[in-house]
């Protein structure tokens, strides 16, 4: 409480657009197929959030009804460490293979947030 001291972590979150409403198949790809290899070049899941198919009963609450997400949040330590794993990424003939499989999954391209945790963060 009362940090200033900003973190020299990242996280990274990816943001899946997905054509269909999430399945046992989407998380068994992503469980069986991408994570190992994410964490393989060093960046282990954090967290892995879907869309609730649930209808919206607050209005007031501006929530995007009709899409498929799946969002994909991990911590690195810092900028470097980040951009490591991506070259790791990069030199991966399985990692290149996933993401054929993926892009045929997606109704949209992926979207890659690199998130800076504030000094009182919790996500250091």
């Amino acid at each position: 409480m009362g940090s200033t001291e900003r973190p020299r972590s990242l996280i990274a979150a990816t943001v899946h657009h997905l054509a269909e409403p999430v399945g046992r198949e989407i998380l068994a790809f992503f469980g069986d197929r991408v994570d190992p290899l994410l964490a393989q070049a060093g960046g282990p899941p954090l967290a892995v959030l879907q869309t609730e198919p649930a209808p919206n009963t607050f209005r007031a609450l501006p929530v995007r009804e009709g899409e498929h997400v799946l969002v994909r949040v991990a911590r690195f330590d810092d900028v470097d460490h980040h951009a490591a794993h991506l070259e790791r990424l990069a030199r991966s003939p399985a990692w290149h293979e996933v993401q054929r499989d993926l892009q045929r999954r997606l109704r949209a391209p992926s979207q890659h947030l690199r998130l800076r945790p504030t000094g009182r963060s919790l996500l250091r």
